[in-house]
């Protein structure tokens, strides 16, 4: 629902979805991902705010009505938080009354050299 969110909305405009995640939505393949990278070359603290509030305005309530899990999204806070390259957006989702019930899901926004052009995919 995130990577449908961010291709469809003003947050997401040249934004290049890049590692695990992408290789297995748009090529089908078996490599597994437990976060969303995104690459982005402009300011990663406007992006990661502009990211933040999207996600809280439109993902929240989506996921609430699809599976009842309530959620937190956060800008990633703490030491690592800070690096030149990268910016992360912490996404949890739970049911409240349910222990065990949460999924943490991070985004990252990095500004990496890329070796492969960007491909448009629909």
């Amino acid at each position: 629902m995130t990577a449908k969110l961010l291709a469809t909305q003003p947050a997401g405009y040249q934004l290049c979805l890049i590692g695990g995640f992408r290789y297995r939505l748009l090529d089908a393949s078996c490599r597994a991902s437990i976060d969303l990278d995104y690459h982005w070359e402009g300011d990663l603290d406007r992006k990661q705010a502009e990211i933040t509030a999207m996600l809280r305005k439109r993902l929240l309530p989506e996921v609430q009505w699809r599976t009842g899990y309530d959620g937190t999204i956060r800008p990633a806070s703490g030491p690592d938080a800070q690096s030149p390259a990268v910016r992360s957006v912490e996404m949890a989702f739970y049911r409240a009354s349910e222990p065990g019930s949460r999924i943490e899901i991070p985004l990252e926004i990095t500004r990496i050299a890329r070796l492969d052009p960007p491909a448009g995919r629909t």
